[in-house]
């Protein structure tokens, strides 16, 4: 992936994170506790950001209807036609 969709997609990550009610954090960050992880600082000052692994939560109290089948989840962005590739374009 280029350094162009690379950049699509971790903004597509930042708004999910930002707008629905899913968390989305780095694999990187398993070992933090939640009030030391912060997905936009992360974006910003870490390379790896671009080729790591992210991990895709429901919130708490998230209503079921309102979070994406985890089955339209993409753990790989080169995946045309994932849910996630979907939000990208």
């Amino acid at each position: 992936m280029g350094p162009r969709q690379q950049y699509h997609y971790l903004e597509a990550l930042r708004t999910l994170n930002n707008e629905s009610q899913l968390i989305i954090r780095p694999q990187s960050q398993d070992h933090l506790r939640v009030k030391e992880r912060n997905l936009d600082a992360y974006m910003a000052e870490r390379a790896e950001s671009r080729v790591g692994f992210y991990r895709l939560e429901p919130e708490k109290n998230a209503l079921p209807a309102k979070i994406p089948d985890a089955s339209l989840w993409a753990y790989n962005p080169s995946m045309r036609h994932s849910w996630l590739a979907q939000c990208v374009h």
